[in-house]
């Protein structure tokens, strides 16, 4: 909660040190997540306010390279992700898919617009807020590309991968329609 007007905003705290053991450990991925949600504004986005570098004493780091840790100020949405809601209730009513549907597709083509690509969108990346929005949580994964250019490497969540792209499913008839439903 912010004092000066009792503002109260959501904050993200990634532990950079397990990430640094890693081989594939790219500071410029994170440095990136923030970059590119930073230049984001739009009403089914999560906002992203501020962050913060820094090391586990709680002192300010003088390189990146003493990152240890990364908190990232968000716009306070209080919700759910669709994924529990989901669980929940088993299905969603056609109105309520189609309205969550129309502002995560409105999310997209505003992000394609701006030329990021998000890479991850998925049911726990869609916050179902209590006021009855829906915003586009999570850019770890999202890449600024040029216009008319595109990502070169492959990214997402394979339980989310369209059925034609993952080699340990066939595809079939369902995959016709994949773009707009998921089996």
């Amino acid at each position: 909660r912010r004092k000066s007007d009792d503002k109260d905003f959501a904050v993200k705290n990634i532990d950079i040190r397990p990430l640094k053991l890693q081989n594939t450990y790219d500071p410029d991925r994170i440095i990136r997540e923030v970059r590119v949600h930073g230049t984001l504004v739009h009403p089914n986005i999560v906002k992203l306010e501020e962050t913060y570098w820094t090391r586990s004493d709680g002192s300010v780091p003088l390189s990146p390279s003493e990152y240890d840790r990364l908190l990232i100020v968000l716009e306070y949405a209080p919700g759910k992700e669709l994924f529990d809601e989901i669980l929940e209730k088993k299905k969603i009513e056609e109105e309520r898919a189609r309205n969550i549907s129309m502002k995560v597709l409105d999310a997209i083509a505003y992000i394609h617009n701006v030329n990021i690509l998000h890479r991850d969108i998925k049911p726990e990346n869609i916050l179902l807020t209590d006021d009855g929005n829906v915003k586009l949580l999570d850019f770890g994964l999202s890449r600024s590309v040029g216009s008319g250019s595109y990502a070169k490497t492959f990214a997402g969540t394979p339980e989310y991968f369209a059925p034609e792209v993952d080699p340990k499913r066939r595809a079939g008839g369902a995959t016709e329609g994949y773009g707009v439903k998921a089996d």
